[in-house]
């Protein structure tokens, strides 16, 4: 009878030690998941432009004001985040405005397979700054910089575009257009979700007055757009 127990202890303690092995793997997986796959997804600037190919030329000079706007915030903050679930210690070598571009796009191709509107990316990518406006207004200690800023923008896409938009977006579909793993997808718009506190109605006014600024600048580098063929991820 006590070796029995003793055997059940000891296979109890084994069941732990797998468990844990297993949580930090799954752990470093997840660490380096947006590295690894945005870095496959982001092999060329030639890569970086056709992944605009469906946004026409006013809603891609709507995402790159966006991201622009993005990129002097990110410039400007050298602060970093303690228990931020969205910083990473490496940093993704695709730009912010490249990310943006393409996640936009590929919303817009989701939406139309659902016979939607092609301008849900623009819509999202807006909503999306509009997101991260109120996070900073109501954690001014948060701040928004290089280790988090493409898992912001991953996670506020998503929860954008199913806020506005009918239809399911699968996980597995959205994580490899991002670059990510499933359980990164699901663990970080739960995350964004909760320091958002759940407040995510945007007004129609404030879309509109951010939509407007956004509208402003040169579209000059909009002529750029190669069209080459490559290949989409499947719904």
């Amino acid at each position: 009878m006590g070796l029995g127990k003793e055997a059940a202890k000891l296979g109890r303690r084994l069941s732990r030690r797998m468990a844990a092995r297993k949580e930090r793997a799954a752990s470093a997986e997840s660490e380096d998941s947006l590295v690894s796959g945005v870095s496959e997804i982001d092999e060329s600037q030639s890569q970086c432009v056709r992944e605009s190919n469906a946004l026409n030329r006013e809603g891609l000079r709507i995402v790159r004001n966006v991201a622009a706007e993005l990129e002097h915030r990110v410039n400007m903050e050298d602060r970093d985040n303690e228990g931020d679930a969205f910083s990473s210690d490496k940093i993704p070598p695709i730009s912010i405005e490249g990310y943006l571009c393409r996640l936009a796009r590929y919303v817009n191709i989701w939406r139309s397979h659902a016979g939607g509107r092609d301008s849900a990316g623009v819509r999202s990518a807006v909503m999306t700054v509009l997101y991260l406006n109120h996070l900073e207004m109501t954690n001014p200690e948060f701040a928004i910089n290089h280790s988090n800023v493409h898992r912001l923008l991953m996670a506020g896409m998503l929860v954008a575009t199913k806020w506005t938009e009918d239809g399911v977006i699968s996980t597995e579909w959205w994580a490899r257009v991002a670059g990510v793993s499933m359980a990164e997808v699901n663990k970080l718009e739960s995350a964004f979700c909760n320091i958002m506190h759940f407040e995510l109605f945007i007004d129609d006014q404030e879309y509109a007055n951010a939509l407007e600024d956004f509208c402003l600048g040169d579209d000059a580098d909009t002529d750029r757009l190669s069209h080459g063929t490559y290949d989409e991820p499947e719904f």
